[in-house]
């Protein structure tokens, strides 16, 4: 009776922590987390880098939210609990700068998975691709 109490604890144990530490959802991805790549743009409007991100962002995963009043550009495979979770941050949000700030996160989203390629420079690559730079 002991040892089977002691293996429910074991496995509730473990469920917990995976729980609490495994999965990214569209809503841990934020801005500044430390953990994306950042590129700056010169010489591109603010409508050219907002229209190559959501351009980018759209076809690779489902767009889930974008506000381009603050420059945020969140998209995810939607489909299953495995595969990405992306966010594009351009800052300053305005037209008419002379140099924009574009940071981009990629996130597996069940993080126990095995990691796969890095996508942040390949979606780097494709924004500065559109954007001829």
């Amino acid at each position: 009776m002991t040892k089977i109490r002691g293996l429910k604890g074991l496995i509730l144990f473990l469920i917990a922590v995976l729980q609490l530490t495994g999965c990214t959802s569209i809503d841990t991805i934020r801005p500044g987390s430390g953990e994306g790549s950042k590129f700056t743009v010169y010489r591109r409007s603010y409508d050219e880098i907002w229209n190559a991100a959501v351009g980018v962002a759209g076809q690779r995963l489902t767009l889930v939210e974008t506000d381009k009043r603050t420059g945020m550009i969140k998209a995810e495979a939607l489909d299953s609990t495995f595969g990405e979770a992306l966010g594009i941050f351009i800052s300053p949000p305005r037209a008419g700068e002379k140099k924009y700030l574009v940071e981009v996160l990629s996130l597996l989203k069940n993080r126990p998975q095995i990691p796969g390629q890095d996508a942040e420079p390949q979606v780097i690559g494709e924004i500065k691709t559109k954007l001829a730079i």
